[in-house]
């Protein structure tokens, strides 16, 4: 909504509207019908003052401005629109009271209704009230999630930063196949066959990587969907992103501390994993293993449940080193030698993702390219080893290159449990390495 009066008329408004509240003692959200009722008399009472040359420049629209008052003194100020929209954004970010959203062909937009710092940490402090979670000088970064779990706020003040900082990154489920990722050239059919075999069969382990917003949660969730209804199937995640109409899946997500000082209130990722194993599930699914987590997934190695993982990596042999340093971080007795080597036995496919630089695109009408740029097998440890060993067998030379099979032969363990897989349909590993066969969803 575009405001055609000037910020510093807005303002005034803005203080006179909360001294009232102030001195009214009103409850904005026990009664809303009232504060907006204040909201318009303060509107209504500059507009006269200033159609006697008493006060300020004439409002050329009177309800849009009342309507903006109010979205600031009951709702979320400049986030509302983002907030309200059909179609949020990916992401909205601000820093002091430059407000700034980015859409899903990665092109940022300023926001076209002025603010201040002020107000847009008012904003903030109205997501975090059902939180619980605290923005002060005593404790000046945060991150949880807000808006019922649709959205996860990081916000810092003064010292952390140098002015207020806001990311308000938006979550959607997303309902996507292996087939679709072919049309958004994401995969070839070779590939995709490839991933849709892997994920049928009930011990080989994959772990998907790449740099934010790459498209790790839509690969993921293209690969839940390959996944046979026979199998068990635990999701854990830290907000509800992942989705497929399984049979026998389960989803849990973490709690965040309340800020509160009960310890027991939070529930971390590493917390499910560990209750996840208790039902033997045949794959634990983990959107974005950071931490400890990945202690419990060694643990998960060891008991025969597969896992499909995400994280942040740079490139497919970055991603089990990144998965082994997080699992170095536990409270456990394992050298990191035997956490590798028991990563190296259990994950046997790498999926490397990565997107296109907006700058470098040039074409501002096309969706920002989110490719694989190698799918990897990891081959088990030998004695002596302490570095993983990958093999490519599908490799991208760069965003929009074509991506070709290497012609690399399978591990032996890798090739035997897909000709397995694959004797069900007729086929072979070579059939879907060449691209012969077409994906059975």
């Amino acid at each position: 909504m575009t405001v055609t009066q000037p910020s510093t008329t807005y303002e005034v408004l803005r203080g006179r509207v909360q001294e009232r509240l102030a001195g009214a003692q009103l409850d904005t959200d026990g009664d809303p019908e009232r504060v907006r009722e204040l909201i318009e008399s303060v509107v209504d009472g500059y507009q006269r003052e200033a159609a006697t040359g008493v006060g300020g420049r004439l409002l050329s629209n009177t309800d849009q401005m009342a309507a903006r008052l109010a979205r600031s003194v009951l709702g979320y100020g400049p986030f509302a629109p983002y907030i309200d929209a059909e179609n949020p954004p990916i992401e909205v970010t601000a820093r002091g009271s430059f407000v700034v959203s980015k859409d899903e062909f990665g092109r940022l937009h300023t926001s076209d209704e002025p603010t201040t710092e002020e107000e847009v940490l008012h904003a903030v402090l109205r997501l975090l009230e059902p939180t619980g979670r605290p923005l002060t000088e005593a404790q000046p970064l945060v991150s949880t999630q807000v808006l019922g779990r649709r959205a996860r706020l990081t916000a810092s003040i003064p010292p952390v930063s140098d002015e207020l900082e806001v990311n308000l990154r938006f979550y959607r489920l997303v309902h996507v196949e292996l087939v679709d990722l072919i049309g958004w050239d994401t995969l070839t059919p070779a590939a995709a066959n490839f991933m849709w075999a892997v994920m049928r069969h009930p011990r080989t382990g994959v772990l998907v990587a790449g740099p934010p917003q790459a498209g790790k949660t839509t690969f993921a969730n293209a690969l839940l969907r390959a996944i046979p209804n026979s199998h068990v199937v635990n999701v854990v995640e830290d907000t509800r992103e992942l989705n497929a109409p399984l049979m026998q899946i389960s989803y849990r997500c973490t709690r965040p501390p309340t800020g509160l000082s009960d310890q027991d209130s939070e529930i971390t990722l590493r917390h499910l994993v560990k209750m996840c194993l208790r039902s033997s599930p045949t794959r634990i699914v983990v959107g974005e293993v950071r931490e400890a987590e990945a202690v419990e997934l060694t643990r998960a190695s060891n008991a025969g449940t597969a896992m499909l993982v995400t994280l942040h990596a740079n490139s497919a042999a970055d991603a089990l080193d990144a998965l082994s340093n997080a699992a170095l971080l536990g409270d456990h007795q394992m050298s990191p030698d035997i956490v590798r080597a028991v990563f190296a036995h259990n994950i046997e496919v790498v999926v490397y993702l990565d997107s296109e630089d907006v700058e470098l695109r040039g074409d501002d009408h096309r969706r920002v390219r989110r490719q694989v740029m190698e799918i990897a097998a990891v081959t088990p440890f030998q004695a002596g080893e302490s570095r993983f060993t990958l093999v490519p067998i599908f490799q991208r030379a760069d965003i929009g290159a074509p991506l070709l099979p290497t012609g690399h032969p399978l591990p032996e363990r890798l090739g035997e449990r897909l000709t397995k897989v694959l004797a069900r349909y007729g086929t072979t590993v070579q059939a879907l390495l060449d691209g012969h066969e077409v994906i059975r969803q």
